[in-house]
């Protein structure tokens, strides 16, 4: 189950005996970690027969990554423990936009997911925001090119000796323009080396998700809802009225199958090769 970063969501729990939901002995308990880190105790509720739930906050979801709920119950007086993972997203849709759409909750979540992944393949980057460790390797040159978009720099390693964080020395490296590469620019660390290992901790994405890319997913989130508008903005080359002889172009299977959208994200497709 996906969790939106910064939001109040419910987590359930269902139990199920040969595929009917049914109550265990006594209400379970849950603990909860987010990356690792335990989040404040919370009560769990009895929603329905065989469903419990336990209220997120946005204390909870505040940043990226996964949300271990190890659930504990009784049932048959035999006390079990099962581990639930969940994945902490950034949506690209204002929640409020997604909340106040004249639709179905399945079709809503479905349509921010479809959104989201369309964009995300489209320009090979997420705009969300996460910490995490990047591995990559020098080149010779003073840039080190990163796979992900980084934010800021924590701590680097060369070949899992500490170079920039917790050391004292005189290296000067920086994030360059494009924020895809790390730069050296200084004397005493000028390049990084060819066939070493590179190793960042920092924060990855985007600090919030740029506004051209949230009116993307918007429009997109509309094609997937209005089904009655299956030509809009689909690189249509033909349109027959009659029969209804339809010819798309190919380029609807390439891109986020809307072409105004794929202009827009134009500026966003990351290119390996350009680092500054």
């Amino acid at each position: 189950m996906e969790i939106y970063r910064n939001s109040v969501q419910d987590l359930e729990f269902r139990f199920y005996r040969n595929r009917v939901l049914t109550d265990v002995d006594a209400i379970p308990t849950v603990s909860l970690k987010l990356n690792g880190v335990n989040l404040p105790s919370k009560t769990v509720s009895h929603l329905n027969t065989g469903i419990y739930t336990v209220p997120l906050l946005y204390a909870d979801t505040f940043e990226e990554g996964e949300v271990t709920a190890e659930w504990t119950f009784i049932y048959d007086g035999v006390t079990t423990s099962k581990t639930e993972y969940h994945k902490v997203v950034t949506p690209y849709v204002d929640l409020n936009y997604l909340y106040e759409l004249d639709a179905g909750d399945d079709d809503i979540r479905w349509a921010e997911v479809f959104s989201r992944k369309q964009i995300d393949k489209y320009t090979a980057q997420s705009f969300g925001l996460h910490k995490d460790w990047i591995k990559s390797p020098g080149n010779g040159s003073q840039y080190l090119i990163l796979p992900e978009r980084i934010v800021t720099v924590t701590h680097i390693y060369e070949n899992d000796t500490e170079i920039w964080g917790n050391v004292a020395n005189d290296y000067d490296i920086g994030i360059t323009r494009s924020a895809f590469a790390l730069q050296a620019n200084g004397d005493t660390f000028a390049t990084f080396k060819e066939g070493v290992s590179y190793e960042v901790w920092g924060e990855f994405g985007y600090k919030h998700v740029p506004e051209d890319v949230a009116d993307c997913a918007r429009m997109l989130v509309d094609d997937y809802l209005c089904k009655d508008k299956a030509w809009k903005e689909k690189y249509v080359k033909k349109l027959s009225n009659g029969d209804w002889s339809v010819e798309f172009d190919g380029r609807v299977f390439s891109g986020t199958g809307n072409s105004i959208v794929d202009a827009i994200l134009s500026d966003y497709v990351w290119h390996r090769m350009i680092v500054i």
